[in-house]
């Protein structure tokens, strides 16, 4: 092969600093739209955004020359950017450091896509699935350096 070819799906998951909710719903359409906006500035193509209070979900593909912890760090550091100086959000914003993450497969892109883009749906009924959610010992599992 003259390139590389790549074709490798992520979900990754990962909390606010202490789980604390501080994703408001007024803002948080655009904490995701910047984490989009960097997988694809880092030419990570992203599926699908979501996520409630107090994490966050991503699916996307990755680029060849981006290794999954590159791509957690860059989309947490933008968005914790975008929250603490661009929307001045009063006291400390910051991501726990850790963050989970899945491989997935094609066949199951859409229903993971719609778990992602669900969140609050499936928070509210008591229907998230606990593996793909990040739990505070997990989140600690692997540690993206990023805040």
């Amino acid at each position: 092969m003259r390139r590389a070819y790549l074709d490798v799906l992520v979900h990754a998951a990962w909390g606010t600093w202490d789980r604390q909710p501080m994703l408001c719903t007024s803002f948080a359409h655009r904490v995701y739209n910047a984490i989009a906006a960097k997988c694809l500035e880092l030419r990570c193509t992203p599926f699908a955004v979501g996520g409630v209070s107090d994490h966050v979900h991503l699916l996307a593909a990755l680029h060849a020359t981006v290794p999954l912890a590159t791509l957690i760090q860059e989309v947490k550091g933008v968005s914790s950017h975008l929250v603490t100086h661009e929307l001045g959000r009063m006291g400390l914003f910051k991501w726990q450091g850790g963050y989970a993450a899945f491989s997935v497969s094609r066949s199951d892109l859409e229903k993971v896509r719609a778990y992602v883009l669900n969140q609050a749906a499936h928070h509210s009924s008591g229907q998230a699935f606990e593996a793909w959610e990040p739990e505070p010992a997990q989140a600690g599992l692997a540690e993206s350096g990023a805040t």
